[in-house]
């Protein structure tokens, strides 16, 4: 697949400007499939190498200009520091996507590591090459590389920054000039990532390689036909009774629909429609084809980005500081028609309560619930408690509540980033 879509993108990048572009022009062309032919547009489109118009489709386009300086980039996209906040402020001159064995990522360097910023997942062997070359990192998918990384990277001359999107996501921001993900960019196109999904000619072992790490067993898997479009769902219990070896075209059903919205949904409207629907995952589609899911971790991010941008967020004042009993309680007046600023309210509580701690952390693995947002005004309390502690950080409880009722509450995964001495 790989050699596949390296082959799509070059016959792309020979394309003149302008150039009409589409999956089954391709497939044609090139005599590969139509999955294999999106994937690979898709990924296209992520690098900047096209893009979709209106009444006008897929065209190829102008080449890309390299991002400014790390510190404007990690302003405009609002990616976390975790180390070299010193050594931000020079131009990106060569941007490398960690998907390379270490020796072709030397090959690429051919003039010392200044300069450069590797976008790169779940790679240690990157990681200790970058520490001692001195190139900065655009760490992805939420993995932190130790601190040990942290501060080799930073006295190599480096920085690190981190996003919890895939790399190809977060490579797509960077060559995007108006990829802003902060107030001003809050529809679900702006936060989705690439989306796993399944060809209704697949079998059970697919679900399992791309599916099972991150479903619940009351999720439904979206199953896609030749054209991308869902055309039923395939649920976690099915699955893992199902012999490997059998079709997902003898499993999935069509009665029940998987949860969706499309591209131009807001942030807000989808967490609220995803937390109705009990729904821990949203499928993101463009005129009934799969583009995208959006996941709560991912509404985690937004909320968590947005109050930090929007300084008219409700302020919470200390009730109860965090001692030996690990609980913490603000309290926080919110007018009528406060319900939207509910998760971001959860998440600042979590972070206030990390920082009491000494460290700032990151949050991920959230699962909420709200009892009904139009009722939440008023004096209200804000708890966040420690339910345990998990290697490099804690799991959070955190509620809103009030004299005689709760009304939101989230269960939230606090990874913690740096800590004081």
């Amino acid at each position: 697949m790989g050699s596949k879509s390296d082959m799509i993108i070059e016959y792309i990048e020979r394309l003149p400007v302008g150039a009409r572009i589409s999956v089954r022009g391709l497939s044609r062309e090139l005599g590969v499939s139509d999955g294999t032919a999106y994937k690979a547009l898709k990924l296209a489109e992520e690098r900047g190498l096209v893009e979709t118009r209106p009444r006008a489709g897929t065209v190829r386009k102008q080449d890309i200009k390299l991002p400014r300086s790390l510190s404007v980039e990690a302003a405009r996209l609002g990616l976390e520091v975790l180390s070299g906040a010193a050594n931000m402020d020079f131009p990106v001159t060569k941007l490398v996507l960690g998907d390379v064995s270490v020796q072709q990522l030397s090959d690429k360097l051919r003039g010392g590591g200044r300069g450069v910023l590797c976008v790169v997942g779940d790679r240690p062997d990157i990681f200790a090459f970058a520490a001692q070359h001195g190139i900065s990192l655009l760490i992805t998918g939420g993995v932190h590389p130790g601190e040990a990384v942290l501060r080799e990277v930073e006295a190599a001359g480096g920085c690190v920054l981190f996003s919890a999107q895939d790399s190809v996501s977060v490579l797509g921001q960077l060559l995007s000039a108006d990829a802003a993900l902060g107030v001003g960019s809050s529809l679900a196109g702006d936060w989705m990532r690439t989306p796993p999904f399944l060809y209704y000619n697949d079998i059970v072992a697919d679900w399992h390689s791309i599916y099972r790490p991150i479903v619940s067993m009351t999720s439904l898997c979206a199953v896609v036909d030749d054209d991308l479009t869902i055309c039923g769902t395939v649920d976690a219990i099915t699955a893992l009774s199902s012999p490997p070896t059998m079709k997902i075209s003898g499993l999935y059903s069509r009665e029940h629909s998987c949860f969706t919205a499309s591209e131009d949904t807001g942030m807000d409207e989808l967490a609220q429609r995803m937390i109705a629907a009990d729904s821990a995952t949203a499928y993101i589609t463009r005129e009934g084809m799969l583009r995208g899911i959006i996941t709560s971790n991912d509404l985690l991010r937004y909320y968590r980005r947005r109050q930090a941008q929007c300084a008219a967020a409700p302020q919470l004042e200390l009730v109860e500081a965090a001692g030996p009993s690990g609980r913490s309680v603000y309290s926080v007046w919110l007018p009528e028609g406060s319900g939207s600023t509910v998760l971001p309210m959860l998440l600042e509580a979590a972070r206030l309560h990390c920082l009491a701690l000494g460290a700032e952390a990151s949050f991920g693995s959230g699962s909420f619930y709200l009892t009904d947002g139009k009722a939440i005004s008023g004096e209200l309390m804000v708890s966040c408690e420690q339910l345990r502690e998990i290697p490099g950080g804690l799991v959070l409880n955190v509620e809103i509540y009030g004299e005689t009722e709760r009304y939101a509450g989230s269960v939230l995964t606090a990874l913690f980033s740096a800590k004081e001495a």
